[in-house]
């Protein structure tokens, strides 16, 4: 509880580990995959493990069988033994593994979520399963992250026992072809975003309001990425190799996808050595198409307008398109109808509501986004047998993640509301609403499913009521 209030207080809600609750999590098409059935007894396998995912991260692990890495990302490393790997989306990481002398032993596919998993088999005879990968902690101390594995936090996966790939595990062979001795740029780039809203970006930017990152051919260019969300991100860069910095003196393995942890700092650099444009975004598909990504340009490139034009619609960004959502509460006295629609800048809102069914009101407004945290507020109220007046004001996330909108209505009065939501358990949340002018709800919801909801309520004009909610 303490952390639970300490995150809140920090304005974090629990962990968002994944975006999609998937109905099957497959390895070439297979939830159940014996990829070598005539392998025998002690012989050396390598296995090319790619995560083609949109948006899953995965655990792989195994009970009996050590994983020896020998390539990240399709270049060879120093050989290393392990028992599980944190695999981001769109990294590749080629491992040898030993046919056991009995048993057909399982490597095990498990969703970073603990909601799923896929099963490879090596070896022959009876199958011995591994024990299931521990579900992640939602309400982790977020103080407790490390900085040196791919993606791996402390503060959400066991501690000691296994032996965990980190980044600082890997050593690129051959890797000076990769180098360079040129000057050195550095590039900042605050990860930003949140589940609520589902907007991602970089510096608060989307791809369509940002500019183009400039390099010059021959020059170091490191990227600082300070993850400021509570998600992974695998972050990919096109045809460059680029080093991840684990450690002071600059070393570090080079991929061309890196995993950076929420709320942690992860640097990496790469040679300038190409030309023309190229693209880097998160790889999870849903936050490159809301807006987490950049166009990396050789200063000495001017663009293709048509081609530009051309490459943009095959990315299929979506990051100005509007999305609408809504909710319908049907009450014993009361019900409630609310509209949304919006963007990563214009968020348009509209609710109307009845008391006892023949007292209504209603309101419309418009916000302009800022940032994560912050938006601009235009809107119009009405109760029934009163005069409609507008408001002016500020909508903004308070500590413990509670919303106000603090407005100037054009009756010359100042108002505020207040409203936040409490996730009590699996199934149960609270919601909470206030009003200076008095009016409140109070709200307990018991949730069947990710669109019913029974709900309990108590309001200022109905006192208690039951009923059902739909989230459209």
């Amino acid at each position: 509880m303490s952390r639970w209030w300490k995150n809140r207080w920090q304005r974090m809600g629990g962990m968002d580990v994944a975006d999609v609750a998937y109905d099957a999590f497959l390895v070439n098409g297979e939830r159940d995959l014996v990829p070598l059935p005539s392998a025998k007894t002690g012989e050396r396998v390598r296995l090319r493990i790619i995560n083609a995912g949109a948006s899953s991260y995965f655990q792989l692990h195994s009970a009996g069988l050590d994983f020896e890495v020998i390539a990240a990302d399709g270049l060879d490393v120093k050989p290393v033994i392990v028992d599980e790997i944190l695999h981001a989306v769109a990294e590749t990481y080629d491992v040898l593994v030993t046919v056991p002398d009995h048993g057909a032993r399982e490597l095990r596919v498990a969703s970073q979520d603990s909601s799923g998993y896929a099963s490879v088999w090596i070896g022959q005879g009876t199958r011995l399963a591994t024990t299931p990968y521990p579900r992640p902690d939602l309400y982790a101390d977020h103080s407790m992250h490390g900085s040196s594995s791919p993606g791996h936090d402390h503060a959400h996966y066991h501690h000691g026992g296994p032996r965990q790939l980190r980044y600082g595990d890997l050593t690129t062979i051959d890797a000076a072809q990769y180098l360079g001795n040129g000057p050195l740029r550095e590039v900042e780039l605050r990860l930003t975003g949140d589940m609520e809203t589902y907007n991602w970006s970089f510096n608060d930017t989307p791809l369509s309001r940002a500019d183009k990152i400039l390099v010059e051919r021959g020059e170091i260019v490191r990227f600082k990425f300070i993850n400021e969300t509570m998600m992974h991100h695998p972050l990919h860069l096109h045809g460059h190799f680029f080093r991840v910095l684990t450690d002071d003196e600059g070393g570090g393995p080079l991929k061309h996808t890196v995993n950076v942890p929420p709320l942690e700092t992860v640097t990496i650099e790469f040679l300038a050595n190409e030309e023309k444009d190229w693209f880097f975004h998160c790889h999870n598909l849903y936050h490159a198409k809301t807006g987490m990504a950049r166009v990396v340009r050789y200063s000495d490139y001017s663009g293709n307008p048509d081609f530009d034009q051309a490459r943009i619609r095959s990315a299929d960004i979506k990051d100005t398109d509007f999305y609408a959502a809504g909710e319908l509460k049907i009450l014993s006295d009361f019900g409630r109808a609310e509209a949304r629609i919006s963007n990563n800048l214009h968020v348009f809102e509209a609710t109307i509501e009845s008391r006892n069914w023949d007292e209504d009101r209603g309101e419309a407004n418009y916000g302009f986004r800022i940032d994560r945290w912050t938006q601009f507020l235009l809107g119009v109220e009405q109760e029934e047998g009163e005069e409609a007046h507008a408001k002016l004001g500020v909508r903004y996330v308070l500590p413990l993640l509670v919303d106000i909108d603090l407005y100037l209505t054009s009756e010359g009065k100042i108002e505020a509301e207040f409203e936040t939501e409490l996730q009590l358990a699996k199934r149960w949340q609270a919601h909470l609403e206030y009003v200076t002018t008095g009016r409140h709800h109070l709200g307990l919801e018991y949730r069947f499913d990710e669109r019913w909801s029974a709900e309990l309520a108590h309001t200022n004009h109905v006192g208690f009521a039951l009923g059902v909610k739909l989230r459209l």
